[in-house]
């Protein structure tokens, strides 16, 4: 199995990616920062019950050409992932006329427009190919809303409309 997880130098999807390891799957890491993923690929090859080792590729999900260009030079090389894991993301708590421009641009460029660029990366190989899944990591405020939180809980239930409406398109 191939596994490619955004966001996979930590949090969720770094677990996503040490369990994928542990599994013997062939995993590749995505996430912006070298150090922290030069860090992350020790820690998954510590962890890899055989299988190739870990890759990583600093990638900016928000960035369309970023991913557009990682996409097609994974595909290339391994064809399309069996699993794809979209979990980088960008949280920031705050009533809405607290939260700094930059800030949600942030949200909405790696929260929204991020999910939106990978999906388009390897979805439509994916479905031609007739296999494999697609995990958009949301949140539960993606189907509620709460105090504090409006602009995050805005672009994670963008994230869930959009694993729907790809969950119909895809097949």
């Amino acid at each position: 199995m191939k596994a490619l997880v955004t966001g996979g130098s930590e949090g969720i999807g770094f677990a996503i990616a040490a369990e994928a390891a542990k599994a013997g799957w062939e995993v590749e890491i995505w996430a912006r920062r070298q150090p922290k993923l030069r860090e992350t690929l020790a820690k998954l090859n510590a962890l890899r019950s055989g299988g190739a080792a870990p890759s990583s590729v600093s990638v900016d999900v928000g960035d369309a050409m970023s991913v557009r260009g990682a996409a097609e030079r994974y595909i290339t090389a391994n064809g399309p992932p069996d699993r794809l894991f979209h979990c980088a993301g960008y949280a920031v708590a705050a009533f809405i006329d607290q939260v700094r421009e930059e800030d949600i641009d942030g949200m909405l460029k790696t929260n929204v427009a991020g999910a939106m660029h990978v999906a388009r990366g390897f979805g439509p190989s994916m479905a031609k190919r007739g296999s494999g899944a697609i995990v958009l990591t949301a949140s539960d405020l993606g189907f509620i809303g709460l105090f504090g939180w409006s602009i995050y809980a805005a672009t994670k239930h963008a994230v869930v409309g959009l694993t729907s409406s790809l969950r119909n398109e895809l097949r």
